[in-house]
């Protein structure tokens, strides 16, 4: 779940540990579009394109501008993101189903 710039891990998913950090800083525009946006700082593990792919999905969603005596205000926001690997199965068995092109483990 994506709130105000935070992923929120639902249940035990959030204690998995952390693979990576990111922060970006943007201007939250009166449109309620991220623009500007530059890497303030990343772990090594993600490379420039995945810093590019982060900010290219940050700049590609709607945002609900900030406003102050009811008008719209162009101001900065940073967003801080943590990746962690996904969790396992319930049942065990594999991440997709057999069916949906992913070769199995015998091939």
């Amino acid at each position: 779940m994506l709130l105000a710039g935070f992923v929120v891990l639902a249940g035990c998913a959030s204690t998995r540990p952390v693979k990576a950090r990111a922060v970006v800083d943007c201007i939250i525009t009166k449109l309620g579009r991220a623009e500007n946006c530059q890497a303030r700082k990343w772990d090594a593990a993600l490379s420039p394109e995945q810093v590019r792919e982060l900010i290219g999905h940050i700049q590609s969603r709607e945002y609900k501008p900030v406003t102050y005596n009811g008008k719209p205000l162009d101001v900065p926001y940073t967003f801080h993101f943590e990746f962690r690997d996904p969790m396992p199965p319930a049942d065990g068995g594999r991440l997709f189903p057999a069916d949906a092109g992913t070769p199995s483990p015998e091939s």
